[in-house]
């Protein structure tokens, strides 16, 4: 079982946000990043965070709502549940 770090804000704006995010996911041993607390996240960010997924450093979880949509944007590709 993967360990899980769930991200304590309802907003990530920048992609120096997912970077110091994903520093912390590898220093704590994590590799699911659950987002099921942010509420809004820029394209840069969703971008950023596609980057990282593509790379095998970090696996997500808890996309909804606006969140699941931008990635969605930003993937060109429907998510499933």
């Amino acid at each position: 079982m993967k360990n899980v770090m769930t991200v304590n804000t309802n907003t990530l704006s920048t992609r120096q946000n997912v970077k110091l995010l994903i520093q912390e996911v590898h220093a704590s041993g994590n590799a699911v990043l659950d987002l099921s607390n942010v509420e809004f996240m820029t394209r840069s960010v969703a971008d950023e965070l596609r980057y990282f997924e593509d790379q095998d450093e970090i696996e997500l979880q808890g996309l909804h709502g606006p969140v699941k949509k931008m990635y969605q944007v930003v993937c060109g590709s429907k998510l499933t549940d």
